[in-house]
């Protein structure tokens, strides 16, 4: 998705991909809280890009990783999942609450392509959050600021 393609989520690149983030943000998730040393290498491992003061409070969920680019003093709560097909940039002094998730991809909208038509849910179908704000990044104005 990132070079403008279809994105299909069966594709073995995205398939290796995808596994490698779950083996490193299930270290992290299992990790001694006081290993803080471990938690800062891994948190390097997971992520595209990271800068100083990232605290990330387990359990925390993404499907790459090396698409999520975070600032400095960034702060996850648990409970945290981003799905990071395109790139996700979190800026500095961000403070993320629990629970919150992060989507970047949505599935195709064209009936004939996603195979979508009223009824049950059988083969081919797709099911998605009730709500989905596509290409509007959360930045300035947009939440609430610290700033005073």
């Amino acid at each position: 998705m990132l070079a403008g393609e279809r994105y299909d989520p069966a594709d073995p690149e995205v398939v290796e991909a995808r596994m490698l983030a779950r083996e490193r943000y299930h270290a992290f998730n299992h990790s001694h809280p006081r290993d803080v040393e471990l938690r800062r290498t891994l948190i390097a491992e997971i992520f595209g890009r990271h800068g100083e003061g990232v605290t990330i409070e387990p359990p925390f969920r993404c499907d790459d990783g090396t698409h999520i680019f975070l600032g400095n003093h960034v702060y996850f709560n648990m409970d945290c999942v981003i799905l990071d097909v395109c790139s996700v940039q979190i800026g500095d002094h961000v403070f993320i609450a629990p629970g919150v998730h992060i989507y970047t991809a949505t599935h195709p909208l064209e009936a004939a392509i996603d195979f979508s038509f009223a009824g049950p849910f059988r083969k081919r179908r797709w099911a998605q959050s009730p709500f989905s704000e596509r290409a509007n990044p959360a930045g300035t104005g947009s939440l609430r600021s610290l700033d005073r």
